[in-house]
């Protein structure tokens, strides 16, 4: 039965001495000693001496379970492993379920799980004692996930629980089950396992418990790219663990999780520990500790000496071999960029170019750097962007890519282009956030182009897609102005009333009611239009619209004959640069209707304003007559004066001509300027030779008769009357003139004369 190693071990014991002459019993007391004494190998070396001479000795299955012991205790796993297997095969004995057990954990010392596992299931089933069977469920689990069975790994670590929750092995079931929950597969229970490690953690029964459980938890959470968790993790290690031996281990992931979770000191402070330990790391790991640094250097804003780090790592062979040359190339560049250094930003970034691996972010850095740059550098940007979206359709950059691409457009005026850029977004990434944006300046950079269907379509393709969206009342506004540009009035219509029915306190609201007012005075619906002006007004719109906004009230007020209010709007407008917008008809209109109330003063400024606003002589010369009514009503002969003399002096003739003309010649009789103005008398029968101008030639023919009379032609004067007495019929204007020519005939002594003016005079009784 021990056949195996007898022969080494006879051999020994001959070479000590040629014959041994103790007794049984003095023979097992010696070796018990050395046994208790811990002189393990010399105890071996008696007990096998005994079982040689004595091959039943008493109690043989402690002698053979102390010499596996031995055996195991001196390291001599092998032999340790064929001396407990006869106490396995002694069904009677109290060493056996010992010995089952340590043979196993043997055979899983020497990766023999399937070995172990047979055992450890053969003695679980033979119900061993509470002790034994806390440890074979444990070693049990260990053999089971050693064969890759994680699943009934875990079933018996957590049995180990459910019996044995405060056994010695209990701490270790849970570190165990922690780090088997956390394995992939479909036992996973990630919250278990965090669950178990901070139990652990938190309440450790030993040192090394507690610094195997915080280990676990902050590599778990470094696998899972917890940074900031994980460097806590790692800084609680070091901090309460500081001489556990899983310290030196622990150092470079939480060297990257310090880095990445936002501790950039601690990280250089970790990095410049490693980087200067004796021996010196690796090459490739040196480097990595250098990325980090960098890295963290960055992170504090430091890009002057993040970036010479990162060229230096970029130089480097090692960090070449191992792949970190272009990223810190890259991250190179980037620190140019971060300290606003675009021209450098761009040149650091040409050689990322030229890797595969990062040429997508490269072009993407370069295309930014170029676009902050200035407008010389829009080309490059223009370039980079178009370079990045051809090579690389499916980079996660390319949303971004395009919306660049279409703002640069955008601001160089190339409005298509733009279009394009945007719609391309819109499409291919409907779900994106920059797809309605992308859409929504898709809509503007047509309409910008002329091209107002397709702008429309953008508009309600807005609408329809992205209902939800802020900008919803803007598209609403935009696409119902488009709409007026189209000639399409009522659907207009109906976008503004969409936005005031379901946007109220928009701020686009004011000119909202402005379109709507509009559309309806077109539409000759002046009630309504005048309701929606108001409430433009009301809505506290911007200057610009509020000025529009009482123009368009006043001549839908003007157009419902609401004068007065339309007329003191005008007023109020004409110190307001909106007057340029008037026309000289509703100049006119306010002129004389300011005429008529009798504000001469207010009169003359509006028709001043025609005047001043128009290139047209006829227009000019109805203004400037204007004028000269207002001034003369006013009493302001000079100022009266001035005015018709510069509305007869425009070389056209317009239905004021004649008005004008006989108005500076009464103000020209009045001074004493006959002669003068019976030559502009003279002038006013020309002008008057059209039937409807009529009325004007009669007070033409009387001004003759009264210039001829102030330069004593009383035969002319009397001539000039009778002419208008026979030839015109005014009841309003010549029976004061018939008198005063039958009085001038009478003093003439033309008597006849005299009773035909009488005859005439009769017919106005």
């Amino acid at each position: 039965m021990l056949s195996g190693f007898l022969p080494l071990m006879a051999s020994a014991a001959d070479a000590t001495t040629a014959a041994d002459f103790r007794a049984e019993e003095d023979r097992r007391s010696f070796a018990d000693a050395l046994f208790s004494r811990g002189l393990h190998k010399q105890a071996a070396i008696e007990y096998q001496r005994l079982l040689r001479d004595f091959p039943s000795p008493k109690d043989i299955d402690v002698v053979q379970f102390r010499l596996g012991e031995c055996l195991r205790l001196s390291g001599d796993r092998v032999n340790a492993i064929l001396a407990y297997k006869p106490v396995t095969e002694n069904l009677t004995s109290q060493w056996r379920d010992a010995a089952m057990f340590k043979r196993a954990t043997l055979f899983l010392e020497l990766n023999q799980p399937e070995a172990a596992e047979e055992l450890l299931r053969i003695l679980l089933e033979a119900k061993p004692k509470a002790e034994v069977r806390e440890m074979a469920l444990y070693y049990h689990s260990a053999t089971l996930e050693a064969m890759g069975q994680n699943g009934p790994a875990i079933t018996e670590l957590e049995a180990l629980l459910k019996e044995f929750p405060k056994g010695p092995m209990s701490d270790y079931a849970r570190l165990a089950l922690g780090r088997l929950y956390n394995l992939p597969g479909p036992s996973r229970n990630e919250a278990r396992a965090l669950e178990l490690l901070q139990n652990i953690a938190n309440h450790p029964t030993q040192p090394r418990l507690g610094a195997e459980a915080i280990f676990l938890l902050a590599s778990h959470q470094y696998a899972n790219q917890q940074y900031p968790a994980a460097a806590d993790g790692f800084a609680r290690l070091f901090r309460e663990y500081p001489d556990d031996l899983r310290i030196a281990e622990a150092r470079f992931p939480a060297a990257w999780s310090y880095c990445k979770g936002g501790r950039a000191q601690e990280a250089i402070a970790l990095a410049d520990t490693l980087l200067a330990a004796a021996p010196p790391p690796a090459p490739d790991v040196a480097v990595e500790l250098r990325y980090v640094r960098a890295q963290s250097l960055f992170q504090l804003s430091r890009f002057e000496e993040s970036a010479r780090a990162f060229s230096e790592i970029a130089a480097d062979p090692a960090a070449q071999a191992n792949g970190f040359a272009p990223r810190a190339a890259y991250q190179a560049a980037l620190c140019h960029f971060k300290r606003n250094a675009y021209a450098a930003c761009q040149e650091a970034v040409r050689p990322v170019l030229e890797n595969v691996d990062t040429r997508s972010e490269g072009l993407w850095l370069f295309a930014e750097a170029a676009s902050l740059e200035g407008t010389n550098a829009w080309d490059n940007a223009i370039e980079g962007y178009s370079r990045l979206i051809a090579e690389y359709p499916d980079s996660g950059y390319i949303p971004d890519a395009l919306f660049r691409l279409g703002s640069l457009h955008q601001k160089r005026g190339y409005w298509l282009d733009a279009s394009v850029a945007y719609h391309t977004l819109a499409e291919r990434f409907p779900r994106s956030e920059l797809a309605p944006r992308a859409l929504f300046a898709s809509a503007a950079s047509l309409a910008k182009a002329g091209q107002g269907a397709k702008a429309l379509l953008d508009w309600m393709t807005f609408l329809r897609d992205y209902p939800d969206h802020e900008a919803v009342p803007e598209a609403l506004f935009q696409q119902g102005t488009e709409l007026i540009r189209e000639n399409r009035y009522l659907e207009a219509l109906n976008a503004f009333d969409r936005l005031l029915r379901e946007h109220p306190e928009n701020p686009r609201v004011a000119e909202a009611w402005y379109w709507r007012g509009a559309l309806l005075r077109e539409s000759n619906d002046l009630p309504a239009s005048i309701d929606a002006f108001r409430k433009c007004l009301a809505a506290n719109p911007s200057d610009a619209v509020r000025r529009d906004a009482r123009f368009a009230l006043a001549l839908a007020l003007q157009a419902h004959e609401q004068d007065a209010e339309a007329a003191a709007i005008f007023q109020e407008l004409l110190n307001d640069p909106v007057r340029e917008r008037f026309t000289s008809g509703q100049l006119r209109w306010l002129a004389e209707y300011q005429y008529r109330r009798g504000q001469f003063a207010e009169a003359a400024q509006t028709a001043r304003h025609m005047v001043g606003q128009s290139d047209d002589d006829l227009a000019r010369q109805i203004g400037w007559t204007l004028v000269g009514r207002a001034e003369r009503a006013a009493n302001h002969a000079a100022e009266a004066e001035a005015a018709f003399r510069a509305a007869c002096d425009l070389p056209v003739t317009s239905t004021s001509a004649p008005e004008a003309t006989i108005r500076l010649a009464q103000l020209l009789l009045d001074r004493g300027d006959n002669e003068n103005a019976a030559r502009y008398f003279t002038r006013a029968v020309t002008l008057c030779a059209t039937p409807e101008l009529q009325p004007f030639r009669i007070h033409a023919y009387v001004g003759l008769g009264r210039a001829a009379l102030a330069q004593g032609q009383k035969e002319l004067a009397l001539r000039y009357w009778m002419t208008t007495a026979f030839m015109y019929h005014e009841p309003e204007v010549l029976p004061p003139i018939i008198r005063e020519s039958i009085a001038l005939a009478e003093s003439l002594g033309k008597t006849e004369e005299a009773e035909s003016l009488r005859k005439t005079l009769a017919e106005y009784n």
